[in-house]
């Protein structure tokens, strides 16, 4: 094969074998059971506390660093520019499959709110559950008015950051879908502010990532198992990403300007849009 065709193969044809997949997962399965132990015994010593130091210093100590450990793992780099404050933020961002999460609870100490339907995926979901998610029905009213209160209280009380996607659902990695406010209503509740970030894949296999590209990174329901999709992914033997922090929402801006949480959301997603535009991804 001539060097131009091998420097033209998409990103899909240029995946690894079994091998590397295998390998990660049974990684990955040991660090969540390591998650486990750690926190069962991180627990037990803060027994006579209250809860919400076992969750400050579980998300601190065990979820934070196992996450950048997990992202290691699976082969992405992560370049960052600007800075996340560790303590009492929403961190918001455009979302595109499952990788996006894991980004969060290894950008700072973070717990993240994720859809229900992906809970019951076998392994993935448990996964996902030892790494602090909290899971809610966004298909029901009553469940998102259920899940911010605990939110409330743990953003409040632990201090630690909570992560969530607005849009509420991937998009196909070059279109930004529209934001929805409801959990917006965590900053005006918890005294929290906000900080929004962009992202961009840049390299796969040491190639930039073209739109075409995107299709191993992205999920959506319409792609049908998030198994294969998540296995898929593993076989990408290096992936680098450009993280952008931007201006954030302090919570003294939100009191001043008496800002709802729609406003939130509307700031958050013009921040985020106009940047996630600036930086489209060649054809």
């Amino acid at each position: 094969m001539s060097h131009s065709a091998t420097s033209h193969r998409s990103l899909s044809e240029d995946l690894s074998g079994h091998f590397l997949p295998a390998l990660r997962m049974s990684t990955i399965v040991c660090v969540a059971s390591l998650m486990v132990v750690a926190g069962v015994l991180l627990r037990l010593l803060l027994l006579p506390f209250a809860r919400h130091r076992f969750v400050r210093f579980n998300t601190r100590w065990v979820i934070y660093p196992a996450s950048q450990i997990l992202m290691r793992v699976i082969g992405v780099r992560m370049h960052v520019i600007g800075k996340i404050n560790h303590e009492q933020q929403l961190v918001v961002c455009h979302h595109q499959g499952v990788i996006d999460s894991l980004m969060l609870m290894a950008l700072s100490p973070c717990m993240v709110i994720s859809n229900t339907d992906i809970r019951g995926v076998k392994g993935v979901g448990w996964v996902m559950e030892q790494l602090g998610f909290v899971f809610v029905n966004r298909s029901r009213q009553r469940s998102i008015k259920e899940v911010l209160e605990p939110a409330i209280q743990m953003i409040g009380k632990s201090k630690v950051n909570v992560g969530f996607f607005p849009e509420g659902q991937s998009n196909n990695g070059f279109e930004m879908l529209p934001f929805h406010s409801s959990f917006f209503q965590i900053a005006t509740a918890s005294n929290a502010g906000v900080t929004p970030l962009a992202f961009q894949y840049i390299k796969a296999n040491g190639k930039p990532v073209s739109k075409t590209d995107l299709d191993v990174f992205v999920y959506n329901t319409a792609k049908g198992s998030v198994v294969s999709y998540v296995y898929n992914m593993l076989r990408v033997r290096r992936v680098q990403i450009e993280v952008h922090v931007l201006e954030a929402i302090g919570n003294h801006l939100i009191q001043e300007e008496s800002m709802n949480r729609k406003d939130i959301c509307r700031l958050s997603e013009n921040r985020i849009r106009a940047d996630f535009e600036l930086r489209q991804i060649a054809d």
